[in-house]
């Protein structure tokens, strides 16, 4: 049964219910997209802690290249379809400076493929980060 309030000669109806449930739908709503942030900036920590892992664990200097050329991309891309720089890495036993070299070949608009292989010629140094964004997030 409803309501109606009479003031004057205009009726008012009755407040209505339901408003209370539209409030809490749009609270759950902001929750689910904060928690789904939540869990991709926690992913993509976890991803990163992981290739630190891995690069550390590696005993091969090719690895260790390729795994510093990853964890570099994830700044940025190259400003060219092909790019080539070195990398100095101290050797296993620490005693000298071994030299790779890095290929960087883009192959799509959000894909990349990296070649590192030892080298004794010097080219142009590997940049600590990448300043052209990829236009696809990881």
């Amino acid at each position: 049964m409803r309501r109606v309030y009479f003031t004057d000669d205009h009726p008012l109806p009755a407040p209505e219910r339901g408003a209370a449930m539209v409030l809490v739908v749009i609270f759950l709503s902001l929750s689910l997209m904060a928690l789904t942030v939540l869990f991709d900036r926690t992913r993509l920590l976890f991803a990163f802690q992981e290739q630190q892992i891995r690069i550390t664990a590696s005993e091969n200097g090719v690895e260790k290249a390729l795994g510093i050329a990853i964890a570099r991309m994830r700044s940025g891309v190259p400003a060219d379809n092909t790019y080539a720089c070195q990398l100095k890495l101290r050797s296993e036993d620490g005693s000298d400076v071994e030299i790779y070299h890095v290929i960087h070949t883009k192959i799509a608009t959000d894909r990349w493929t990296l070649e590192a292989f030892p080298s004794g010629s010097e080219i142009e140094d590997c940049p600590a980060l990448f300043t052209t964004s990829c236009p696809v997030g990881p």
